[in-house]
């Protein structure tokens, strides 16, 4: 039994339309998790680079490592927003505020 299958047993769903929507928000969050890591080797690679062209030694791969670090967060919250709208837009999030 697929994850699908299980997921629409308790839930009495649309198996085809559920199915590629669950697949579409799964690819969506791997790709978060490859831009993430592609966005910190970028930065350490360019730094590298920036130190043996400048003779820098660690200053350039340390400011690589922070600005890639800062693109994988940029990408965390990009992908929480959008979830957040998808959430808000399918209502499955109560937007009442206590």
């Amino acid at each position: 039994m697929t994850m699908v299958e299980r997921y629409c047993f308790f839930t009495r769903c649309d198996t085809d339309a559920d199915g590629k929507e669950m697949l579409k928000q799964s690819l969506n969050y791997a790709a978060v998790g490859i831009e993430m890591g592609v966005s910190v080797a970028i930065g350490i690679f360019a730094g590298k680079w920036a130190d043996s062209h400048w003779g820098t030694a660690p200053v350039f791969f340390w400011v690589g490592v922070g600005i890639g670090f800062g693109a994988a967060a940029k990408a965390v919250v990009d992908a929480v927003k959008k979830a957040k709208r998808q959430m808000v837009d399918n209502g499955t999030e109560d937007t009442k505020k206590d």
